[in-house]
């Protein structure tokens, strides 16, 4: 068995209903392939979505809100030699690999025979796989900011304000959310951090509760991504 870890930097995916969400990989698809049909809005969502529990659905939030990940699909099966080997995992693309996340202590159970099955499989399409604790993936406060950030992925913010968000926060200057708010014009300045903090552009420590009075500053990097968080989950590999 592999060790414990904190969840590696969160997936790009989205959860709830299942829509049709099985994700079998044909055997000599290019990684390429896969990852550009994933990385679209609809499969984002899609995974997230399609997560059978509620650690499942965290998972994919807060992988979506990583800026390292680039796309997460829900994978139900992987085709190999013919057959198709059961998975049921959130498989994150991430800048380091490929990474399939195996949540503990909510996986059916698999006897010897299945487990070799399944690593030869995440193996073959080079897929790293990740155990995790869903301790570790509910904790609070990370999984409620991450819940209501996620919740602002849509909400539209005008150039004007973009620039001006930008502006006030030269450098690494780091301000208060409510003081943001003030110094752009905004009366609830909440959802618009919410989706910048979202799209990459800025970013908040979401290891403590976050409120008007969350100091955010301009993430690094400025990679404008809809659904990334700069903070990531640290898990371990299966050995």
């Amino acid at each position: 068995m592999g060790r414990k870890e904190l969840p590696p930097k969160a997936v790009k995916s989205h959860r709830g209903r299942s829509h049709g969400a099985r994700a079998s990989f044909a055997e000599g698809s290019s990684r390429r392939k896969v990852s550009a049909d994933a990385t679209s809005p609809r499969r984002i969502e899609v995974a997230i979505n399609s997560s059978r529990s509620p650690s499942l659905r965290n998972l994919g939030i807060q992988l979506s809100l990583d800026p390292s990940v680039r796309s997460i699909s829900f994978v139900e099966s992987l085709a190999l030699n013919g057959s198709e080997v059961p998975v049921r995992m959130i498989v994150a693309d991430r800048d380091d690999g490929r990474v399939a996340y195996d949540i503990i202590d909510k996986r059916p159970h698999r006897d010897i025979d299945a487990e070799g099955l399944l690593l030869i499989a995440l193996q073959h399409y080079g897929i790293r796989l990740v155990e995790i604790d869903s301790s570790v993936i509910d904790a609070e406060p990370r999984a409620a900011n991450c819940r209501r950030i996620w919740r602002y992925r849509h909400y539209a913010v005008s150039e004007p304000v973009l620039e001006k968000v930008v502006s006030a926060l030269p450098g690494r200057r780091r301000l208060a959310i409510r003081a943001l708010g003030a110094m752009v014009g905004l009366r609830d300045p909440m959802p618009t951090a919410c989706a910048l903090i979202c799209r990459g552009i800025i970013e908040a420590n979401i290891s403590k509760p976050l409120s008007p009075n969350s100091l955010v500053t301009r993430a690094v990097g400025q990679v404008d991504r809809s659904a990334r968080m700069p903070f990531p989950i640290n898990g371990k590999p299966k050995r």
